[in-house]
């Protein structure tokens, strides 16, 4: 079974994870769901991951410049700088990485049910990652904006409000279309 845990910025979406992995289970509509032996994968650490590849590597350049580079490395630090300050950029950024990430996820779901293994996909934007295609059952946690930003403030007290207002627009325009995409099927 591929389980999708989905969620705006903060909102619980590696913890729920964790909790699953270690019961093997969930409840989804009131049902307890037997889920064991999961594999978890993670998007957002798959995205970190790729700045280490050549030519993504050279795509942020040529998109970005080298002023989000530390020598021949991707600075997340100063990417996330310049692409958390104007959505444009993070929509660049995202054309950059998500067609390859896609492709990942992709690979990694049909493998698991390849292998009959549970998988627990985790991500911040189920529609950009095709969650209602993917996922068995998609498990979306929700959270309002003050909360969020009280969370975000907590694990990092340094982290820009205007970071946070692109980030919350970015999967705010995300649920918006993905609760368009369900009442119109």
């Amino acid at each position: 079974m591929i389980v999708g845990i989905s969620g705006k910025i903060a909102a619980g979406k590696s913890v729920l994870a964790q909790s699953i992995l270690q019961s093997e289970q969930f409840e989804d509509a009131g049902e307890i769901i037997k889920f064991s032996a999961a594999q978890l994968f993670e998007i957002d650490a798959l995205a970190h991951d790729l700045y280490a590849d050549d030519a993504v590597r050279a795509e942020i350049y040529n998109a970005f410049g080298a002023e989000v580079f530390d020598g021949f490395a991707v600075s997340r630090p100063k990417l996330s700088h310049v692409v958390f300050s104007d959505s444009a950029l993070l929509t660049v950024l995202e054309q950059i990485l998500h067609p390859l990430m896609r492709r990942i996820i992709s690979m990694k779901v049909k493998d698991a049910r390849a292998n009959e293994t549970n998988l627990l996909l985790v991500a911040a934007l189920p529609l950009s990652f095709h969650f209602d295609e993917l996922c068995d059952r998609v498990i979306d946690i929700p959270i309002n904006k003050e909360t969020a930003w009280r969370r975000v403030l907590v694990r990092n007290p340094d982290f820009s409000s205007t970071a946070f207002e692109v980030i919350w627009a970015r999967q705010a325009c995300e649920y918006a279309c993905s609760l368009a995409k369900k009442e119109g099927e």
